[in-house]
């Protein structure tokens, strides 16, 4: 597992919850402003079977990382990558081989999941 954040605060606080959940030794975390750092924070060959992308609302960045893991090959054949959003942000039906399976919404928050199938 590893997650990914911009500030280092949040880096700060996702390490310490992962000691205090002992799951440090199974996660890494770093320090790393997306899309523009996807593939300068990762070893070349890391690829996944998922992806959380929570950025902050109202900056177009959804849509920007969600675009960039569609684009790139960081994410297993099979993978999904759920996005949480404002509501109403028009993120799209489909993204490269990524479809939206579902949308759910909690008040002003949405979340939208796609899957992955093979490269069209």
């Amino acid at each position: 597992m590893t997650f990914l954040d911009a500030s280092a605060k949040a880096c700060r606080l996702i390490r310490a919850n992962l000691e205090l959940t002992c799951f440090d030794g199974r996660a890494d975390v770093l320090q790393a402003f997306l899309p523009a750092d996807l593939d300068r924070s990762l070893a070349p060959s890391e690829r996944f079977d998922g992806a959380l992308v929570d950025p902050p609302y109202d900056r177009g960045l959804g849509v920007q990382v969600l675009a960039a893991l569609a684009a790139g090959d960081r994410l297993t054949t099979e993978a999904w990558i759920i996005v949480e959003h404002r509501r109403g942000d028009d993120l799209p039906a489909e993204c490269g081989r990524f479809v939206r399976e579902a949308l759910r919404r909690y008040g002003d928050t949405e979340i939208s999941l796609y899957v992955g199938g093979e490269t069209k």
